[in-house]
């Protein structure tokens, strides 16, 4: 037996690793008129490879078969489970007086997406992929921004609901008063006065200065979903008071007036900021925004006007 049968064949891969020097990102940047090594382009083709070879993937169900009646979500005029059953109804959708559960958009295709309920037309039992689950329920990119942000939220534990909307002012008439011919009669002759207890307390108020009305916050800035924190026993028909209130506006979206910011503080201290800046989301705390100390607006030391979400990350830096 020769040395050369006897020797072990070696792992290039370890050898191939310290072959080119690389900075600390996966890849080392690319400059003008240059291009990736070979080892960049064999890393980056086998990366690619192993992303198509899991796309290419049959999506399964986590539903048992004899279970996937009570998680078949309807698409019609809206999303709705004729028979629902399962862990999610705790937290998720909304049940009728007939037993039909009605989901949100982000809610639907959040179950499907996870692949906790699957997707089918009124009046089709053909199983609908994800792709069209998003074609049909997605028609604009502010309800694309919504789930994302929907999504991380669920994904970290968190319980989920739209944001109540609050009722509108309802001013009652003022009731008719009936006053009979003697009696009118009776008070003139003798001089009488009678005052109602209405009519005491309207004058008193009247003495009263008026309180000034807060203008109307901006709508776009209306918090979109409740939040709390992991919370055994949640009722989802008599939820407790949340413990965030978050508004999603786009990285590109125009800064609000300070007023405006100062109002919604008012109305829920617990206010979170979820900016969606194509597909990432970041989440801001205006509680901690100390608005006093760096003043409305500011310029760098370069003399250029920050953005709205760089100034809320200095403010929130500077606050830590």
């Amino acid at each position: 037996m020769s040395y050369l049968d006897q020797e072990e064949v070696h792992d290039w891969t370890l050898l191939a690793e310290l072959a080119v020097k690389r900075g600390d990102k996966s890849f080392e940047p690319v400059y003008d008129g240059s291009s990736l090594s070979q080892y960049d382009v064999d890393a980056l083709e086998k990366q690619r490879s192993i992303m198509y070879h899991a796309l290419s993937q049959p999506r399964g169900f986590l539903t048992q078969p004899d279970k996937l009646i009570s998680s078949t979500i309807r698409l019609g005029t809206g999303a709705y489970i004729d028979q629902p059953g399962g862990k999610f109804l705790e937290t998720m959708g909304r049940i009728d007086r007939s037993g039909r559960c009605h989901l949100n958009f982000e809610e639907a295709l959040y179950l499907v997406e996870r692949g906790t309920c699957v997707a089918k037309k009124e009046n089709s039992e053909h199983i609908m992929s994800l792709q069209e689950v998003y074609a049909n329920l997605i028609t604009s990119p502010e309800q694309y921004d919504q789930l994302l942000v929907y999504s991380l939220l669920k994904r970290n534990g968190y319980i989920v609901l739209r944001a109540a909307q609050r009722a509108s002012e309802r001013h009652e008439p003022a009731p008719v008063r009936y006053r009979s011919p003697l009696l009118s009669f009776v008070v003139s002759l003798f001089g009488l006065k009678f005052l109602t207890f209405r009519s005491i307390f309207s004058y008193l108020h009247s003495l009263i200065a008026p309180k000034k009305i807060r203008p109307n916050p901006d709508p776009n800035w209306q918090p979109a979903f409740d939040v709390w924190k992991p919370t055994k026993g949640f009722k989802k028909s008599s939820p407790p008071v949340p413990h965030f209130q978050v508004v999603i506006v786009s990285a590109t979206d125009k800064m609000p007036e300070i007023e405006t910011l100062k109002q919604h503080l008012h109305e829920s201290p617990s206010l979170l900021v979820a900016v969606v800046d194509n597909g990432i989301v970041n989440f801001y705390n205006l509680s901690q925004m100390d608005s006093t100390r760096l003043g409305i607006a500011w310029k760098d030391s370069w003399g250029y006007n920050r953005t709205l979400w760089s100034m809320l990350r200095r403010l929130l830096i500077h606050k830590k």
